[in-house]
């Protein structure tokens, strides 16, 4: 006889309490539709084009409004880490974790997730994203050097996305793709 596979959905709060009680330790993770999802590794072309995507939003907006990494709830079933986000001014964050609906930007920056993160088909983490009606969701693929930029959430949707590559404007200034872009 074969076992049967049991998965268990957690809510946010018993996902926090799994790292209080030092259930989970080690790995970085999210929660996606009540899963505890593992994070690959981050590579240094990752983390340098975070800093630099970074650096960018933070001379664009208040640079007290632009964190690098950090847990975002979304709902009671997600708990997103995006990789660099943009709080609303003067957002008074409450219980230690912003609320997506407390978020202008959030930024994914893929290389070997790129496919499920650029999926727009209402589920995954731009579903997530969408559902906590997050304007704007950037997704730099820095294998393509291209920047996907998702907007108007709707329901667990993004109703329009704009491909940005080579020379092009972006919240006022032009630049190229590959300056946010390491390597």
């Amino acid at each position: 006889m074969l076992a049967q596979q049991i998965r268990r959905k957690f809510s946010v709060e018993e996902y926090i309490a799994l790292f209080q009680q030092n259930i989970v330790t080690g790995s970085k993770t999210e929660l996606i539709d009540g899963e505890v999802i593992e994070l690959s590794p981050l590579g240094f072309r990752h983390a340098k084009t975070q800093q630099l995507l970074q650096r960018f939003l933070a001379s664009q907006y208040c640079a007290a409004d632009v964190y690098q990494t950090g847990s975002v709830i979304v709902d009671q079933n997600n708990m997103l880490e995006p990789d660099v986000y943009v709080l609303r001014p003067d957002t008074r964050v409450e219980d230690n974790y912003p609320k997506a609906a407390q978020l202008l930007l959030a930024v994914e920056v893929a290389d070997s997730t790129i496919a499920s993160d650029r999926l727009n088909d209402g589920q995954g983490k731009l579903g997530a994203y969408a559902k906590g009606s997050v304007p704007t969701v950037w997704v730099m693929d820095i294998n393509a050097m291209s920047l996907y930029v998702f907007s108007e959430p709707k329901c667990a949707i993004y109703s329009q996305c704009v491909v940005h590559t080579g020379d092009t404007e972006i919240l006022g200034k032009t630049l190229t793709i590959r300056e946010l872009i390491t390597g």
